[in-house]
């Protein structure tokens, strides 16, 4: 079984009460181990690298569990914990983001036709050197005569 394909319990988006989400990365099992109990699941801690057909059953406990609290909750519950959860955020909680802002993620670009819009920077950030974006993002087939005229043809 694939780790990261979605089929581990410990490695899932659970939906909330509210309708949003939390992100369970806990992969390792000290993570494993604090999730279940902060979730009051101890009966999977040791349940971290079972078959297939069990972990879709956990996970669907897990759902369950995880459904009877708001998102809010959850982040309260697990505030100073070890265990990979986070929220998932919607585009706005995102811009609004400190770790976003602080690396300058999400950059004001200079469009001909659209004026000013928002674009995903660059996320290699040197200490001795700025990447500077140069151009927005190309529209549909915006480069396609430069790049077959490239290849010769």
């Amino acid at each position: 079984m694939k780790v990261l394909n979605g089929g581990k319990a410990c490695y899932e988006i659970y939906r909330t009460k509210d309708n949003r989400f939390i992100s369970v990365g806990a992969l390792e099992f000290k993570f494993w181990e604090n999730f279940c109990q902060v979730i009051g699941k101890e009966e999977f801690i040791d349940q971290l690298d079972e078959p297939l057909e069990q972990l879709r059953l956990i996970k669907t406990d897990l759902q369950a569990t995880i459904q009877d609290k708001t998102l809010t909750d959850w982040l309260k519950l697990f505030e100073g914990i070890d265990a990979c959860v986070s929220p998932v955020l919607t585009p706005e909680e995102l811009a609004d983001h400190p770790q976003i802002k602080h690396r300058q993620m999400i950059e004001d670009i200079t469009h001909p036709e659209v004026g000013v819009i928002k674009q995903i920077g660059n996320p290699i950030k040197l200490s001795n050197s700025t990447v500077i974006t140069r151009r927005h993002a190309p529209g549909h087939r915006e480069h396609t005569k430069e790049i077959l005229k490239e290849l010769g043809f």
